[in-house]
């Protein structure tokens, strides 16, 4: 198993995605050679890292804190650990283009205090996670591929997305309160406005509306105080930077013209009389 530059970043291949049922004799099968297909998924997997680590600083901040929330000081060693594996068929059938990041302790995972009050009985110390991606579904002339197009449907920023929801996840932070307006969760809000941050970073106009698809954010919504003249989004915003939000804060540091949380946090009186005083 591959590790990214030597992090705490582990790409697994999963021999299963290629082995089925033959219909005759009712015997698993390999589907292709095993070997042929892992390297050729590694080799996908470790360009798209490579992507996202040499094309901005958002990018490097991201690979930095998935190793700090791995590493434990007292032991001088990581103790979590993001790892990529294949989508996997059973998923496919679900759901065909797209990817995904799940703790493998849920309890550990998730943060103690949710947006939305619900009472639960999670630690919050966090967790390692299992990123299940394939570069191969979303690049051109695949059924996914028409995505690339989309703000937020490249394939690196589609893995960027699951490892943000991965960093989450090892922070003990994981927030699933559900959210309005396409949002789904905080987790989503969280991942689409750090990944669009880094596509402005890129030099991107168009970025991301919200977690229904791929949608482009309308052009009053796209420059950092008119996202945040959203009361949502305002909200929300101060959520994440008054709880701590790992990387968050990190991200105001990346001068890009969309930079909502950098904006947030540069004039924060302000905004915080807004808070106080939302539109009626």
């Amino acid at each position: 198993m591959p590790r990214f530059r030597n992090t705490n970043i582990i790409i697994n291949f999963d021999e299963s995605i290629v082995r089925a049922e033959d219909t005759t004799t009712k015997q698993m099968v390999y589907t292709a050679d095993p070997a042929k297909a892992a390297r050729q998924w590694e080799t996908d997997v470790l360009f798209c890292l490579e992507s996202i680590y040499a094309n901005g600083r958002v990018g490097r901040m991201l690979f930095d804190a998935i190793g700090l929330d791995g590493a434990d000081p007292l032991l001088g060693s990581y103790t979590r650990y993001l790892v990529i594996q294949p989508y996997t068929p059973e998923q496919e059938k679900k759901s065909l283009c797209n990817a995904n990041a799940g703790p493998t302790d849920w309890g550990l995972a998730q943060t103690r205090t949710r947006l939305d009050n619900t009472a639960n009985q999670n630690k919050g110390v966090g967790s390692s996670t299992i990123i299940r991606y394939d570069k191969a579904r979303w690049i051109n002339g695949t059924k996914c591929g028409r995505f690339g197009t989309q703000p937020g449907g490249v394939f690196h920023e589609v893995l960027m997305h699951e490892m943000l929801h991965g960093l989450r996840q090892m922070a003990g932070q994981m927030d699933m309160s559900p959210l309005p307006n396409g949002w789904t969760t905080m987790e989503e809000f969280y991942a689409i406005l750090i990944v669009n941050v880094a596509m402005s970073e890129r030099g991107k106009k168009v970025l991301r509306k919200n977690h229904t698809g791929f949608t482009p954010l309308e052009p009053n919504l796209s420059t950092s105080v008119g996202f945040l003249t959203d009361p949502n989004h305002l909200k929300w915003v101060n959520w994440l930077h008054s709880r701590n939000a790992v990387l968050f804060s990190k991200v105001a540091q990346v001068d890009a013209k969309f930079n909502p949380i950098r904006e947030f946090i540069t004039n924060l009186p302000a905004w915080q009389v807004m808070l106080a005083n939302p539109p009626k």
